[in-house]
């Protein structure tokens, strides 16, 4: 499974506000694609299909949060691990790391922002094809777009679709 490891100098967040986006934060290993993301609460989220390959679908997305200003710190991530009593709880064992999304072979590549207007995190995600056709998400796939009110959700659709072309 995928670590998170001492990330890089990241380049100058692009944007203004709370709702900035990190970028150029290095990835937990050569094939993991993750998410950073600004919030209004001084943490840097990070989110990740939950799988080893950045390349394959998972059942799940998973997170972690870092202070902003610890970013390149590997012992200051917590790993969201579910909710208790309406509160989200974290932890820094990444083998407890709970789902903060699901969607059973169809959690992909995706990018999460907070939006200071809206007061919503707002989720685009890349839907690949369907796994028995093995078809390439650039050709065949869908587009899901969800919001919250916390990085954790819960998650309500904006808008879905299965077939999605530009």
């Amino acid at each position: 499974r995928a670590s998170i490891s001492q990330a890089r100098t990241p380049r100058k967040a692009s944007g203004s506000g709370s709702g900035r986006a990190v970028s150029n934060v290095a990835p937990p290993s050569p094939v993991v694609r993750l998410t950073p993301m600004g919030a209004r609460d001084g943490y840097v989220y990070v989110y990740s299909q939950d799988h080893d390959s950045a390349y394959e679908p998972a059942d799940r997305m998973v997170m972690a949060r870092v202070p902003k200003d610890k970013i390149r710190e590997r012992a200051a991530y917590e790993f969201f691990a579910g909710m208790r009593d309406g509160q989200p709880t974290w932890t820094a064992d990444v083998a407890r790391r709970g789902a903060v999304f699901t969607h059973p072979g169809r959690c992909y590549r995706s990018g999460v922002t907070y939006n200071a207007g809206l007061k919503r995190y707002l989720w685009c995600q890349v839907l690949p094809g369907r796994q028995s056709t093995k078809a390439d998400p650039r050709f065949e796939g869908g587009l899901g777009i969800y919001d919250a009110a916390e990085p954790w959700g819960p998650w309500t659709t904006v808008y879905f679709t299965e077939k999605w072309d530009v």
